[in-house]
């Protein structure tokens, strides 16, 4: 639980959980994991860093994984191992992403690389499918326009 081990971290750095809530600790973790990043290298006054560094390692030690941990490793192993990439690929023709308009970084990235850069550009007045939207062509609008402003230069 996440909650239990930030408070045992801040009780170990003496920290006032009144003054440093780990609801706090927890927003901030998130907040990186999901912009894929790891524990800052520098101290802050906030305490932040060495906190991110010592949850980290708990969960390493538990041999856990929080949420974002779930897709970040993927993410991570996919990129490390693009013979692993390649099988999971071959397992998909389509991909559905649910509210795709609310992935973060981590997310965003775990799905441009399973569904791969293709050659074609996605454009709204496509008639095909994508992996970001189903339905008729008109409702395909916003999921394509929404990847092709992340992934491209804008449509014309």
């Amino acid at each position: 639980d996440q909650g239990r081990i930030l408070k045992q971290i801040l009780a170990e750095l003496k920290l006032d959980p009144k003054r440093h809530p780990p609801a706090y600790f927890r927003r901030l973790i998130d907040k990186a994991k999901n912009a894929l990043q790891g524990p800052p290298a520098a101290e802050a006054p906030d305490h932040f860093p060495k906190v991110y560094r010592m949850y980290a390692e708990r969960l390493r030690t538990a041999n856990a994984l929080d949420f974002n941990d779930l897709v970040n490793k993927v993410v991570e192993l996919w990129e490390k191992h693009p013979d692993v990439l390649d099988r999971w690929r071959a397992r998909f023709r389509w991909v559905l992403v649910d509210e795709y308009q609310d992935t973060n970084r981590a997310q965003y990235r775990l799905v441009k690389l399973l569904c791969g850069t293709g050659g074609a550009r996605p454009c709204a007045e496509s008639p095909v499918f994508n992996p970001f939207g189903v339905g008729q062509r008109i409702s395909l609008s916003v999921p394509l326009l929404i990847y092709s402003t992340r992934s491209h230069p804008p449509m014309k």
